[in-house]
């Protein structure tokens, strides 16, 4: 009988006893206001941390890409074994190397990204973009919505200039004009034509380029002469 009051009162107790060890904490932070504050601030910037960094992970690592065939993807990395050093950036003519030499995949692509500035139609506008061989999208299984990817032609040194647009930037600049394809936009001082319109959603990590366009060996923050040194991926 004792045993079973001892357990019935024993919760109440414990609750009682958090309730007291609670008030004296908060007096203790009242008493001291710039520890409190600094405590505090800690703490929502370490869940922020940890929020974030989650996020990441969930969206890169625990979640599986969203691509229509993701284990099939790979990303090669150039290894330097005199310097010790592995880097998923490669010099031009070495992916062409691979591009020309390899026989174990069904398609190669590169990429890079960079920014470009919007100057026609409303306010200039710098956005994210994306220089990206032919076979790129194809390679992804991605397909615009409207229009087409590039061809192998487009992707060769002299080719006309020609761009596929955002979801976003359709909307806010075209305001979603189905007959947007053919028209100019100019990418930092230069005309492309569009030729497609990205699908409103892209996986991670390419669904943050408004502008994908080809010849990633252009890359406009390398000079001519150090996109041989240091390359593009």
């Amino acid at each position: 009988m004792g045993r079973t009051l001892l357990s019935a009162h024993f919760p109440l107790r414990f609750f009682r006893t958090m309730l007291s060890d609670l008030r004296f904490a908060l007096r203790l932070l009242a008493k001291n206001p710039g520890f409190t504050a600094v405590a505090v601030l800690t703490m929502a910037v370490a869940i922020g941390a940890n929020t974030a960094l989650f996020s990441v992970m969930n969206a890169v690592m625990l979640r599986p890409l969203d691509f229509p065939q993701p284990d099939a993807i790979v990303r090669l990395w150039a290894r330097n074994a005199e310097r010790n050093l592995d880097n998923p950036v490669v010099t031009w003519d070495k992916w062409k190397l691979y591009r020309s030499e390899q026989t174990v995949f069904s398609r190669l692509a590169i990429s890079v990204f960079n920014t470009a500035t919007i100057t026609d139609g409303n306010e200039p506008e710098q956005v994210p973009t994306l220089l990206a061989s032919a076979d790129f999208l194809p390679l992804l299984g991605l397909t615009p919505q409207l229009g087409r990817t590039f061809t192998a032609d487009e992707d060769q040194e002299g080719a006309p200039a020609v761009a596929l647009i955002s979801h976003r930037i359709w909307e806010t600049r075209y305001h979603r004009d189905p007959q947007v394809l053919g028209q100019k936009i100019t990418l930092d001082g230069v005309p492309a034509d569009i030729i497609g319109v990205l699908p409103p959603r892209l996986p991670v990590p390419f669904n943050t380029p408004d502008i994908i366009q080809p010849r990633p060996y252009e890359v406009s923050f390398l000079a001519p002469a150090a996109r041989q040194m240091a390359g593009v991926w």
